[in-house]
């Protein structure tokens, strides 16, 4: 099961199954309001790859999808 823990605004620890993952989500618009909307993106922290994505669920569900894939 794919859960998030909140690390602080804008920034999403990834757990699968009650472990830890190498996903963190972050805010990429750093949150600033009058700039547009919020644009999130997934990082692996053992790659130091990141990917922008969009939405908030966006990022989850790319990284749920990927996780899944890889059980």
């Amino acid at each position: 099961m794919f859960t998030t823990v909140k690390v602080r605004t804008g920034e999403f620890d990834c757990y699968w199954n009650g472990e830890r993952t190498n996903y963190y989500i972050f805010n990429g618009s750093v949150g600033m309001d009058g700039h547009g909307n919020n644009v999130y993106g997934i990082m692996n922290t053992e790659t130091g790859k990141q990917t922008m994505t969009g939405s908030l669920q966006k990022a989850k569900k790319m990284v749920e999808f990927t996780l899944k894939k890889s059980v």
